[in-house]
């Protein structure tokens, strides 16, 4: 192995090490960095829900993220006609159990006008892993508090 500093002077050799430690520690000053925006911008990145109906029961936080719950997808191919599947978003539910436990059960939701529901008010569809699903008023929802969750 060939030897760096070799057939350099004491003071040219001093230099090039110097020059190399303060590369090392940029290098290493702005991974932390990096890094420290990493983690904070994961922190505060947490999705806030668009709706929350909570009833001392029952929480409902429909989310703005897309629908991904298999079960649902295919329950809304079954019963939703096809040109409202776009819009149908993720719900972040938890649901009392006949044991007293609580069980968290994802699912899908999506708005409805009152033209499109034939009601006198907006309505959410809403379908669940278990294959649940039915509808509520929009006016049962609250909207969370800005910035926070709910």
């Amino acid at each position: 192995m060939k030897d760096y500093f070799q057939g350099l002077t004491t003071d040219e050799s001093r230099e090039d090490r110097v020059m190399i430690r303060l590369f090392v520690a940029r290098v290493l000053f702005w991974a932390a960095v990096l890094a420290g925006i990493a983690l904070v911008t994961k922190a505060y990145s947490e999705e806030i829900p668009v709706h929350v109906l909570e009833d001392g029961q029952i929480t409902l936080r429909l989310m703005p993220g897309p629908c991904t719950d298999a079960m649902s997808a295919l329950v809304i191919s079954n019963v939703v006609p096809q040109e409202y599947h776009a819009r149908f978003k993720a719900i972040d539910s938890v649901w009392p159990e006949k044991d007293g436990s609580r069980k968290s059960y994802p699912g899908c939701w999506a708005e409805f006008s009152t033209s499109e529901a034939g009601s006198s008010e907006p309505i959410i569809f809403m379908t669940f892993s278990d294959g649940a699903y039915g509808t509520l008023p929009k006016s049962k929802f609250n909207k969370p508090p800005r910035g926070g969750r709910a």
